[in-house]
């Protein structure tokens, strides 16, 4: 068998998924989050809440650690959570009317709601 161009065969894996390895359904795991009575957020929305209740900007230090202690925060399963918050951050600063607004340097706040 040959590798792709650009990537040897012995750097390429094969995983297949593990022979004992259960696997939930998602309607499985729907109705567990519909049965315990309490929606799941994603890391996006977390962020919102934290620093709607702060009142205040925040370190995205703090902001990060008080998003992974949330309770109800799904889909941050991977190796650096806490770059993919601070990436999210950042690049919603950047758009015209991203929720988040850079307040000083690795410090963020919401956007105020413009009037009118």
């Amino acid at each position: 068998m040959t590798a792709p161009k650009g990537e040897s065969s012995t750097t390429r894996s094969h995983s297949a998924p593990k022979k004992d390895a259960v696997v939930a359904e998602p309607e499985e795991t729907a109705e567990a989050e519909a049965a315990s009575g309490s929606e799941s957020l994603s890391g996006r929305e977390a962020m919102i809440e934290v620093l709607r209740l702060a009142g205040e900007p925040l370190t995205t230090k703090v902001i990060v650690e008080r998003v992974l202690a949330h309770p109800r925060v799904t889909g941050l399963k991977g190796l650096t959570p806490g770059a993919t918050l601070a990436a999210k951050l950042a690049t919603e600063n950047k758009k015209p009317n991203g929720i988040f607004v850079r307040t000083a340097p690795g410090t963020y706040g919401l956007r105020p709601k413009e009037e009118g």
